[in-house]
């Protein structure tokens, strides 16, 4: 006999309602798939990216830094980049913004 048999058993003979049980769960797992239909564009240039050659535009920084070696006997000035702008073969420039590390 499986415990939830005597459990069911055991209710009966006392005289105990049975309580009800949980709720229904919603399914989990992935979607039903889909059919999705996206209308096709022709690239206004190339077929995306930059084109080489790359030639750097401006370049500005953050505050120089003063890093120290592991045995604090070396000093060196670091002047971490903060935004370069690049311009490729086309014409397209590209702007990137580094954050200023601790």
């Amino acid at each position: 006999m499986s415990d939830q048999k005597l459990l069911n058993t055991l209710r009966d003979l006392i005289g105990e309602p049975a309580r009800d049980g949980l709720a229904k769960a919603e399914p989990r797992g992935a979607r039903p798939g889909a059919r999705v239909s996206v209308p096709y564009q022709e690239s206004s240039r190339g077929v995306g990216g930059l084109v080489s050659p790359i030639e750097e535009v401006s370049r500005t920084y953050h505050a120089p830094r003063v890093v120290f070696s592991s045995d604090g006997l070396f000093a060196f000035t670091r002047l971490p980049t903060h935004e370069l702008v690049m311009r490729d073969a086309e014409g397209t420039e590209e702007t990137r913004v580094f954050s200023d590390a601790p």
